[in-house]
């Protein structure tokens, strides 16, 4: 199989943002989520012998890739390797022994095919998006139109609080259910607050920093508050 042409993740990822209208860079949550989902799909090519084979990166794949390591298809001037996701030959047995009886031919080169195969596990390999499924995508989701902005009197954009204090008072009551001697660490659980929102799914979140200022604000007031 000749070279296929793809769209790398960090490429689709920006595009994506594009299309969603989003101030994100690259929409690494949407773009996981598209994955998870089966509405996209992913791959990497790898040589085996004097070929090029494609394996398709299962829908199941995705749900063990967490928020925190996708986001390495951005780039970064102090992660090394980022900008790209790699995955290891290994990691999908299934697909590959399908792919390579696929392509077998006759019974006397079966051996030679799979040493070159057994060969490629050691290697790393990008993962990538095969570009005609990503026009396509592209045509049946065409860029969504801007939401007008709600002015505030600071003039900042909003953020989506409403999911999120869902979840920092679900934070709180299960801390005080689990550890009710224990204080909340805020950085901590600001931290943990942020990931969980993500996980969630949920977009246009504030950053973990400014989650922090709020529960400490929320915790001390709380302190202040007498409810008898």
């Amino acid at each position: 199989m000749a070279e296929m042409a793809t769209i790398s993740l960090h490429d689709a990822g920006r595009q994506l943002a594009t299309l969603l209208t989003s101030r994100e860079q690259v929409a690494c949550g949407r773009l996981l989520s598209l994955l998870r989902s089966g509405q996209i799909k992913a791959g990497f090519q790898f040589p085996a012998g004097r070929t090029l084979s494609w394996i398709t990166i299962p829908t199941h794949y995705w749900a063990k890739v967490s928020s925190d390591k996708f986001k390495m298809i951005r780039y970064s001037k102090t992660t090394s390797k980022s900008g790209a996701l790699m995955v290891r030959l290994g990691a999908f047995p299934e697909e590959v022994v399908a792919q390579v009886n696929d392509a077998l031919g006759h019974e006397e080169v079966a051996s030679d095919k799979w040493k070159a195969v057994l060969a490629a596990t050691s290697h790393r390999y990008e993962v990538a998006i095969i570009e005609a499924d990503w026009i396509a995508y592209e045509q049946r989701n065409p860029p969504s139109e801007p939401a007008p902005e709600k002015k505030t009197k600071r003039g900042r954009p909003q953020k989506n609080w409403k999911d999120l204090c869902v979840i920092i008072g679900a934070y709180i009551t299960k801390h005080h259910q689990v550890s009710p001697e224990d204080k909340i660490k805020v950085e901590l659980a600001s931290e943990k607050i942020h990931k969980i929102a993500e996980d969630d799914r949920i977009f246009d979140l504030p950053t973990a920093p400014t989650i922090k200022e709020v529960l400490s604000k929320i915790l001390s007031r709380a302190e202040s508050i007498s409810i008898n």
